[in-house]
C-alpha cells in the first residue's frame, strides 16, 4: 500500500523554530579520537573507537604530524623537505557510523596520512550563544590526540573567563640522564643526532615530524622541535611554530684539561610560517632539553640537574557570528624551559595558534590574545667558575582571523627570552652566552575553516534503510520532495532538512516511517513558498533507538519564471492548468527513468492521465525556448 505524506500545500506550512539560548562552558568540551585509516570512499575513515560520536555530529579532522625532514648529520638536520598532510584540517558532518567506520555527509577536502601522521577526529560542539564562565581549555597533547580546542556558535560568544591552552602542544625533551657520563678535554661531541640512551646528546623537542629511530637526541632540530644540547652541558633550543625558536646556550669550561664540547648547543626549532600554504595549523614545537651529567641525588640513572624543554602551545579554533572579549584573554603560550643546576638548561616551547572564524563582527571591549614563546631555562652555576648553557627562547605563535581585529584588541606573539647563567663567578654570569630569544610570531587576516561541499557518492553513504530514490521539483508554490525505500529496519521516520549554502541545515518537518518493511514505501514532503535561488535538502533518517543517518543531498532551483499552476496534485487523472495560456500545446509525460510514457495535447485547459498507472511522473512543458518540468502524482 502506498504512503503519501504531504506537508500542507495550500495552507501554512509549520516550520521548525529554534529559540536562542545561552550555554555556559568551561573546562574541556571536546572529545578526541585517533584516526586509523581513510577510504575507500572519499567520505569515509576508521577510528580506534567511535564511542562518544553519533550521526549528525560536527567534527574537526586534523593531522598533527607526518612531515618529512632532512636526516643528514649537518646543520640542515630537521629542515622540512615535505609537509605532506601535516597541519591540514577541515570540518565535516557525520552521516552514519558502522562500528568504528565513520561516514560523512560530504567528501573530505584534504588528503591525510594515517596513522603515521597522527590524524585525530575532534568533536565540534555547536551552540547558539556561548558564555565562557570558567577557564576553557583542551586535553593535553599526549602524542596521539589532544591539544586542540574547537567550538562554534551561530550567535554571540562572550568571555567571562580566560581561554588557556598554554603548554598543551608538542612535548619538550625531558631531562632523563644516562650514565656513565664521562668527558675529557679531547672530546667534542658535535653530531646533530644520537640514539636514545646515548648521553652525548640531550633529547630533542617534539615537532611535526616523527622521531627518527636512533636520531632522537642531539643538537639538530626536530622540524619545529628544538634541538637538545650536546655533551658537555650545552643548553637546549627553543621550539618553533610560525616563527623559529632561539638557539641554546654554550657551555664554556675554563682550563685546558676540562671537559669540552662548547658551541654544541641545541639548534632552533624551525619556523613553519604558512608551511605549504595558509590552510595548515600546527601545535607549538617543544623545546630541546639541556645536556646533563649530574644526577639529582648523585646517582644514575636519574632525573638529573639539567633542564627539560618546555611544551608548546595548543590550537584554538572558534567560529561564531559576533565575539565579545569582555577584557579577558585567549592564551596559548609555550611553557618555559627547565632550569639547571651545574648542567645545561632546557629551551622554551613555542607559542600556539589562535584561529577566529567570525561571520559578523568583534565587540568593542578589549581582548588580549597571547601566543608568546616560552622563556629559556636559566643555568645555575652553583657559584662555580663555570658557564653552563642556558636554554633558548621559544618562537612566537600566530593569530589567524577571518576579519581584521579591532584596535582595542592586543596580540602578543613575541618570542620567549633566552635563559641566563646565574650564580657563576665567571664573567658570563647574568648573560645568555650564545642562547637567543625566539623569533616573533604574527597576526594574519583571512582565516577560513575548510568544509567539504561534494555530497557522498552512490554506495558511500550506508543507511539503515534501502533508499531507492530521492528527488524533487518546484511545483506551484512549493518545493516537493519524493523518496522511496525498498526496505526499512527500525525506521522511526525522516526529518527533512533544508539549507541555502549546502553546509548549515535546519529541519523543515518530520515524516513518519514504516518501522520495519520489506516492501516499497513511498514518501513525499512539500516545503512551501521557497525564495528564489538554489535550495538543498537531505533526509535525516531516525532509528527507533535514537540513532540517525543522512541521505545524499538534493538540490532544487527556484527561479522567477512565469508561474504555471497545476491542480489537483496529487490527482486521480485530470490535471488542470492555470496561470498561462497553454491551450493546444503538446506536453510529454515521462517516468522516473526519463522514458516518455505519453504525449498529450492540452485541451480546454486540462489533460487526462487516467490511463496511466498510479505513481510519480514528470510533466514537460516547452515554454519560450526552455522546458518547465513539473512533478505530478497519480493516485
Amino acid at each position: 500500500m502506498r504512503k503519501y505524506y504531504f506537508s500542507m500545500l495550500v495552507i501554512i506550512l509549520f516550520r521548525h523554530i529554534s529559540y536562542a539560548q545561552t550555554t555556559n562552558i568551561s573546562g574541556t568540551i571536546n572529545t578526541y579520537i585517533d584516526v586509523m585509516t581513510f577510504g575507500p570512499c572519499p567520505n569515509q575513515l576508521d577510528v580506534s573507537n567511535s564511542a562518544g560520536f553519533a550521526g549528525g555530529d560536527v567534527v574537526l579532522i586534523i593531522q598533527m604530524k607526518g612531515a618529512t625532514i632532512d636526516e643528514t648529520n649537518t646543520a640542515a638536520f630537521g629542515t622540512v623537505t615535505a609537509y605532506n598532510g601535516s597541519g591540514r584540517f577541515e570540518k565535516a558532518t557525520i552521516a552514519s557510523i558502522a562500528g568504528n567506520t565513520i561516514y560523512f555527509v560530504n567528501d573530505l577536502v584534504n588528503t591525510y596520512n594515517a596513522p603515521a601522521g597522527k590524524v585525530q577526529m575532534i568533536s565540534i560542539p555547536q551552540y547558539v550563544d556561548v558564555d565562557v564562565n570558567g577557564v576553557l581549555s583542551s586535553s593535553d597533547w599526549n602524542g596521539t590526540t589532544g591539544g586542540v580546542l574547537v567550538f562554534e556558535a551561530t550567535g554571540n560568544v562572550v568571555l567571562n573567563a580566560n581561554i588557556d591552552l598554554t603548554g598543551r602542544g608538542f612535548l619538550g625533551g625531558n631531562n632523563l640522564q644516562v650514565c656513565p657520563n664521562s668527558c675529557n678535554f679531547t672530546t667534542n661531541e658535535a653530531n646533530y643526532y644520537y640514539p636514545i640512551g646515548n648521553y652525548r646528546g640531550a633529547p630533542k623537542g617534539e615537532g611535526i615530524a616523527a622521531f627518527i629511530i636512533n636520531k632522537e637526541h642531539g643538537r639538530g632540530a626536530q622540524a619545529n622541535g628544538g634541538g637538545g644540547g650536546n655533551d658537555h652541558n650545552n643548553g637546549g633550543a627553543g621550539g618553533g611554530n610560525y616563527a623559529a625558536g632561539g638557539v641554546g646556550g654554550n657551555n664554556a669550561e675554563p682550563g685546558a684539561f676540562n671537559c669540552k664540547g662548547q658551541n654544541n648547543y641545541g639548534r632552533s626549532g624551525w619556523a613553519l610560517g604558512f608551511g605549504a600554504g595558509p590552510g595548515r595549523v600546527f601545535l607549538g614545537g617543544g623545546g630541546g632539553a639541556g645536556q646533563g651529567n649530574n644526577g639529582a641525588t648523585g646517582g644514575c640513572p636519574n632525573n638529573g640537574n639539567s633542564g627539560s624543554g618546555g611544551d608548546g602551545g595548543g590550537i584554538v579554533i572558534i567560529g561564531c557570528n559576533t565575539f565579545n572579549g569582555n577584557g579577558y584573554q585567549i592564551i596559548s603560550r609555550g611553557n618555559n624551559g627547565g632550569g639547571s643546576n651545574a648542567d645545561g638548561a632546557g629551551g622554551g616551547g613555542s607559542g600556539g595558534v589562535v584561529c577566529l572564524n567570525i561571520a559578523g563582527s568583534f565587540s568593542v571591549p578589549a581582548l588580549t590574545i597571547d601566543v608568546r614563546g616560552g622563556i629559556g631555562g636559566n643555568a645555575n652555576g652553583s657559584a662555580a667558575n663555570r658557564c653552563y648553557g642556558p636554554g633558548g627562547g621559544g618562537g612566537g605563535g600566530v593569530v589567524y582571523s577571518s576579519i581584521a581585529l579591532p584596535g582595542s584588541f592586543t596580540v602578543n606573539a613575541v618570542g620567549g627570552a633566552a635563559g641566563i647563567v646565574v650564580a657563576s663567578t665567571n664573567a658570563c654570569n647574568g648573560t645568555s652566552t650564545t642562547a637567543l630569544a625566539g623569533s616573533n610570531g604574527n597576526g594574519i587576516i583571512g582565516f577560513t575553516l575548510p568544509a567539504g561541499t561534494i555530497p557522498a557518492g552512490p554506495g558511500c553513504l550506508p543507511l539503515p534503510i534501502e533508499l531507492l530514490s530521492f528527488y524533487g521539483d518546484h511545483i506551484e508554490q512549493a518545493n516537493v520532495l519524493h523518496w522511496t525505500t525498498a526496505s526499512e529496519t527500525n525506521n522511526l521516520g525522516f526529518y527533512v532538512e533544508h539549507s541555502l549554502d549546502c553546509i548549515t541545515f535546519q529541519s523543515r518537518g518530520f515524516v513518519e516511517g514504516a518501522g520495519n518493511s520489506n516492501t516499497q514505501q513511498y514518501y513525499s514532503f512539500a516545503d512551501a513558498y521557497p525564495e528564489k535561488g538554489i535550495h538543498y535538502y537531505r533526509l535525516k533518517q531516525m532509528d527507533i533507538n535514537g540513532s540517525h543517518s543522512y541521505s545524499p543531498i538534493l538540490s532544487i532551483q527556484v527561479n522567477d519564471d512565469p508561474e504555471t499552476i497545476l491542480y489537483p496534485n496529487p490527482t486521480h487523472g485530470i490535471i488542470y492548468f492555470k496561470g498561462q495560456s497553454l491551450e493546444n500545446m503538446l506536453v510529454m509525460i515521462t517516468n522516473n527513468t526519463g522514458a516518455t510514457v505519453k504525449s498529450i495535447e492540452i485541451l480546454n485547459g486540462s489533460i487526462d492521465l487516467s490511463d496511466l498507472s498510479p505513481g510519480i511522473y514528470h510533466l514537460l512543458i516547452p515554454i519560450k525556448g526552455y522546458t518547465i518540468r513539473k512533478l505530478i502524482t497519480l493516485i
